[in-house]
């Protein structure tokens, strides 16, 4: 509660510079090159600008929120770079469809027609919170480690532990009060996970949270093939270069946990992949610089941003 506290005050002493500063700074930043890296992911973000005539639209000079939400103070400090009557549009949640019109999503769907879905960094309090590994693969448990909720419209969560929840190298379990809680565990810290060299990650509402987390550490990673996708880019993620494919029914879990245990350098590679990956997110100065100018494309039809 504390971190979402500073991190609500951070934002909005953020949002109270003067505006005429932010829109200097915004000239300046639209005469930079970008590198082709940072033109890729602005051109993934957002692949069209915003129609001017769309119906869900208000001007930055009329966006409200009534209640703290990470969101909201995820992208305030982000609109006083653009003019105050620029229109846009943005639904905030755990999003699973595409809009009618484009508009500022934290997830979409991992499709084809998805260019209405204009992703932002948004809830980054929860999604964007990397942690230390201080041990290395090889000083780590050669066991499998999930932690999670489970509602009734997961059901890749409850197929998991219905095939998986005894088995003897697989510490899996869900932690919040669910059905006859059979398979109810204690909670266990992301540190905690740690000290396991595999973790399963696996999609809830939309993406799954702990993916991050576990790409940035020493640990391999276990997922499904991602239905959706965030600011993290999941729909880039390549099957056995970042992660470890996995079946969407699991029948190919022990096999693959199987496999990986006995090839610890293929592991290691995999992992190092992942890190790698992680990396451009932990760049704060670019990491900024690519949002205002996914916002820039979004808001404006001439700035397409894909110089170098």
């Amino acid at each position: 509660m504390k971190i979402k506290l500073l991190f609500y005050i951070h934002s909005y002493l953020k949002s109270k510079i003067p505006k005429f500063i932010l829109r200097k700074k915004m000239q300046y930043l639209r005469r930079q090159t970008v590198s082709e890296a940072q033109a890729q992911r602005i051109n993934y973000y957002c692949q069209r600008s915003c129609l001017k005539d769309q119906s869900t639209a208000i001007a930055i000079k009329d966006y409200r929120f009534t209640k703290p939400s990470s969101y909201h103070f995820d992208l305030l400090p982000y609109l006083g770079y653009f003019d105050a009557e620029s229109k846009m549009s943005y639904l905030f949640g755990d999003l699973t469809h595409i809009p009618q019109e484009p508009s500022i999503v934290k997830s979409r769907p991992i499709a084809k027609d998805n260019q209405n879905a204009v992703v932002f960094k948004l809830n980054t309090i929860r999604h964007f919170r990397f942690v230390k590994d201080a041990k290395s693969y090889t000083e780590k448990q050669d066991a499998m480690v999930w932690r999670g909720n489970v509602q009734d419209h997961q059901k890749a969560r409850k197929l998991l532990l219905e095939k998986y929840f005894s088995h003897p190298d697989f510490n899996i379990g869900h932690v919040n009060d669910f059905g006859d809680n059979a398979w109810r565990v204690k909670k266990m810290s992301p540190q905690e996970q740690l000290n396991y060299k595999f973790i399963l990650s696996i999609e809830g509402n939309d993406v799954a949270t702990n993916l991050k987390w576990i790409m940035g550490s020493h640990s391999l990673c276990f997922m499904c093939r991602p239905k959706y996708e965030t600011w993290f880019m999941e729909g880039t993620l390549i099957p056995h270069h970042h992660y470890v494919l996995v079946k969407d029914d699991f029948s190919d879990l022990e096999e693959q946990f199987q496999y990986y245990k006995k090839h610890p350098e293929e592991a290691m590679r995999i992992i190092h992949n992942a890190n790698t990956f992680v990396k451009q997110f932990k760049n704060k100065k670019s990491e900024r610089k690519i949002a205002l100018l996914v916002l820039d494309k979004y808001l404006n039809t001439k700035n397409t941003h894909n110089k170098v």
